[in-house]
């Protein structure tokens, strides 16, 4: 059986070609420059002549702007100094210890309340993203104001069917001041030495075992966490356009791009595909936002499957729950690619992901779609190794493999 699905598959794949796509979007496409622009013309272009009818979802999102960006790192900063002066020069005044400990207290309660804070932030998204043409209209915005990208829709199969799959990918990139792995790291460690930290000083304030604790403890404790978060916080401010987004999110790109090629070819009867192609993901999964308000309403709700960053470290991962929240992905779909892989004789292990950080995120949350992300590690993403020189082509084709394996098995 897995020789049969090995040479079955080989024959399927051995006209699709995910790395020609790759060589003609190796260059820079932050949401809103040219290299957008000519990412989402060159999958247009690449879908008309497979025989598709691609349609441009053009939308415009407002810019984001630096001070409402601070108001966080400086919250942090007066935290800090409030906590550090009332120990040292106030005798831990309880009215303003009482203050200090505010914070902790909103973050506490935050983290109890993730999964609901996560739909109201990606609802809050959508209703500004549906205000931005109002506003322009009304002379609210500016032109300069708002970013202007796009998103690549194919759609193959009955529009009434009752199953229907959404595939995404993204295809803008972005590129950090710091790696994602170090801003993770600090953001990561610096949350722990908050808690801890107001933990402490609660003991501190209630008259425990911490009443004598020496301030140099407290100042380097509190400015060693505060540098860690600030750290994380700024590096997010100041993204640029030098990563070429082969790996974040090209591959996922050039794998859908060969899906619907695969797809023209073997017609699945009784199933709908929808091949979304997204525009300003980097941005706040802002393309995947238009999309969903336009078409969230149907009665027939899709699969949706994104493939977002294969290409660097093995092996594949499928996602098994996203940890805040504790909401768990399509396992139906899980388990069938985990036994493809294992006929295929591809490495693929399931993982958690903290946050959903994919165009799947807005489907998710609403609690009517399934929703899955193929993935895997990686190091380079946001920065200049993001690049055609750097990918494993062997992912990309083994990615590619088990989705035209998966799909085979609809038929």
């Amino acid at each position: 059986m897995t020789a049969d699905l090995k040479g079955q598959i080989l024959t399927l794949t051995a006209n699709l070609d995910p790395m020609q796509h790759l060589k003609n979007m190796d260059y820079p496409r932050r949401a809103g420059t040219e290299g957008d622009q000519k990412g989402a013309a060159y999958v247009a272009q690449v879908l008309q002549d497979r025989g598709l009818k691609p349609s441009t979802q053009t939308f415009r999102f407002e810019k984001r702007r630096v001070l409402p960006r601070l108001i966080l790192p400086l919250v942090l900063l007066v935290w800090t100094l409030l906590s550090l002066a009332n120990v040292r020069y106030w005798e831990s005044n309880l009215t303003v210890s009482l203050i200090v400990l505010v914070l902790p207290l909103a973050l506490v309660l935050l983290i109890l309340n993730l999964k609901r804070f996560m739909r109201y932030s990606f609802w809050r998204r959508r209703k500004k993203l549906a205000q931005v043409e109002t506003k322009l209209a009304e002379g609210r915005l500016d032109a300069d104001q708002v970013v202007t990208s796009q998103n690549v829709i194919a759609e193959m199969g009955p529009d009434g069917a009752e199953k229907q799959i959404l595939f995404t990918a993204h295809i803008d990139s972005i590129s950090s001041k710091l790696p994602s792995m170090v801003s993770m790291f600090c953001l990561l460690l610096g949350l722990i030495g908050f808690m801890v930290y107001s933990a402490i000083y609660l003991l501190h304030v209630l008259r425990g075992p911490f009443l004598q604790v020496d301030f140099a403890f407290w100042a380097g404790f509190a400015l060693t966490t505060l540098a860690m978060l600030e750290v994380s916080f700024v590096s997010r401010m100041f993204r640029g356009n030098a990563s070429h987004g082969i790996i974040d999110d090209g591959t996922g790109v050039a794998i859908l791009l060969e899906l619907a090629q695969y797809v023209r070819e073997h017609p699945i009867p009784g199933v709908k595909f929808t091949f979304g192609f997204f525009g300003a993901e980097e941005a706040g999964l802002i393309g995947s936002a238009t999309y969903y308000m336009q078409h969230a309403g149907g009665q027939v709700k899709p699969h949706v499957i994104s493939i977002d960053m294969i290409g660097e470290k093995p092996p594949l991962n499928y996602v098994k729950e996203i940890s805040i929240g504790r909401l768990r992905m399509g396992e139906a779909f899980n388990e069938q690619i985990a036994s493809i892989a294992e006929s295929l004789e591809i490495e693929i292990k399931g993982k958690k992901f903290p946050y959903p950080g994919s165009d799947f995120g807005h489907f998710l949350l609403d609690g009517e779609h399934t929703t899955n992300w193929l993935i895997n590690k990686s190091r380079m993403i946001h920065s200049k190794k993001d690049r055609l020189g750097n990918v494993n082509q062997d992912l990309v084709n083994d990615a590619l493999k088990l989705m035209v394996a998966y799909l085979s098995r609809l038929d």
